[in-house]
């Protein structure tokens, strides 16, 4: 909890800039730094505090929530789109079936 008796969001604020930074490498079509953005992710996660009941906490939760998943979509579009431009290419080489 922070000084003021208010939580800390500081969990939920570094896995926003952590999607970020992950938007930003996908625009670059920078799938390592993605994947690897991708683990740092699911490893704060699997660090998350639990979140105290109270309406604040919980509606700062939420919002900080919907702003990750917005991030996680539109990475997630960038991905797709690049699949698409790839799959005749990998086709081509044999990669993938006919």
């Amino acid at each position: 909890m922070a000084a003021s008796g208010s939580p800390d969001f500081a969990f939920y604020e570094q896995l926003l800039a952590l999607h970020n930074e992950m938007l930003e490498a996908s625009h670059k079509l920078d799938w390592e730094s993605v994947a690897e953005l991708e683990q740092r992710c699911a490893t704060l996660m699997s660090q998350r505090p639990p979140t105290p009941p109270g309406s604040d906490a919980q509606a700062r939760e939420k919002t900080l929530l919907l702003e990750i998943l917005a991030k996680r979509q539109e990475v997630m579009s960038e991905i797709n789109a690049w699949q698409e431009d790839v799959r005749p290419m990998l086709r081509a080489f044999g990669t993938l079936p006919r």
